[in-house]
């Protein structure tokens, strides 16, 4: 994930997340292009830190 969020122009970060939903969202990017689900994961992970 952090190669894609460096592609992006992103700082990689740590984030814990289930296996099977990460590899869900990596698979909608790399068949479509759209990083939109990305974003809500990490957008959400990154708010349930705070």
């Amino acid at each position: 994930m952090n190669v894609i969020l460096v592609r992006l122009g992103f700082q990689p970060i740590a984030v814990e997340v289930a296996k099977q939903e990460y590899y869900e969202v990596i698979n909608v990017f790399h068949r479509t292009g759209d990083s939109g689900p990305l974003f809500d994961l990490l957008l959400r992970l990154t708010t349930s830190a705070l």
